[in-house]
């Protein structure tokens, strides 16, 4: 029974992408802390858990709804290998996707109302996607990368508000998550392909498509530097940026020089951990 227990703890914590739910929490830190003042009271709490509440039930929706491009693309998991019921996980999402705005209220009653509508847009953005725009031509992608910047902005409006450390953040956010959705795209053209999902991957092949992404990458790259113009512990930011930035780079070069599946996943996993230690030198320039 314990380990019946331990084993669908594990599908679940695999099936929300948890991983993915921290770092939604450490960039509504960064965010409060790049305005200049961390807030800690119970807004930062409410505004943490919502975030992540939202993570958890965009992700687990968006499994619930793949089911066929997953058995093909991602047959591993947690749904379509069985460890998940579909019963399980829209219960799962459902719950989550409701908490979140009822959880965020008290932001709105305490006159924080930009960072409620910013809850409440990354919530409809997220259902968008999982229902319609991952459907589309590059708004999809751009969709994803968007909400993946915004916590950002979030915890900003936590405080007093973006400054131009908090903007640079949610660019370099917004463009590193974008190549990676693109190079994503690649890894999951055939299912995408069998369910009508028109990513750049189906409409210009992956060839194409990997350059496009290598570029948007370089850009973020080059523009890393950028809150070197807003910051006093410069040295410590470019000693953490540099590894962050060598494994971006290393992630889309494996993915444009060899585009199959075990190496697209090895540039997957690369690129995670990249962003992981941009995170980290972002909050080390936000101190």
């Amino acid at each position: 029974m314990i380990g019946n227990s331990g084993s669908k703890l594990r599908a679940l914590i695999e099936l929300t992408r948890f991983e993915h739910g921290l770092m939604v929490v450490l960039a509504i830190v960064i965010g409060a802390l790049s305005s200049g003042e961390l807030p800690l009271n119970i807004n930062l709490a409410l505004a943490s858990l919502s975030g992540l509440l939202v993570e958890i039930g965009i992700f687990t929706l968006n499994d619930y709804l793949n089911v066929a491009e997953d058995s093909v693309n991602k047959p591993w998991r947690p749904i379509v290998r069985g460890d998940v019921s579909k019963g399980e996980a829209l219960m799962l999402s459902s719950i989550a996707l409701c908490s979140a705005p009822l959880i965020s209220l008290p932001l709105l009653f305490d006159g924080l109302t930009y960072a409620f509508a910013i809850l409440i847009t990354a919530l409809v953005l997220g259902l968008a996607y999982d229902v319609k725009l991952k459907k589309l031509p590059l708004i999809g992608h751009c969709s994803v990368a968007f909400s993946t910047a915004l916590p950002f902005m979030y915890g900003s409006y936590l405080a007093r508000g973006p400054t131009p450390l908090t903007l640079s953040f949610f660019i370099l956010a917004f463009l590193a998550s974008l190549s990676r959705e693109i190079i994503k795209g690649v890894q999951d053209i055939e299912g995408d392909r069998r369910a009508g999902i028109k990513s750049l991957a189906v409409l210009y092949g992956p060839s194409l498509t990997l350059k496009y992404a290598f570029a948007i990458m370089v850009i973020a790259i080059v523009m890393s530097p950028l809150p070197l113009l807003f910051i006093r512990n410069r040295i410590a930011y470019m000693l953490m940026i540099t590894p962050s930035d060598y494994l971006l780079a290393r992630a889309s070069l494996i993915a444009l020089r060899s585009p199959k599946g075990r190496d697209l996943e090895r540039s997957r996993r690369l690129s995670l951990i990249g962003m992981g230690l941009g995170m980290v030198a972002f909050l080390i320039a936000s101190l």
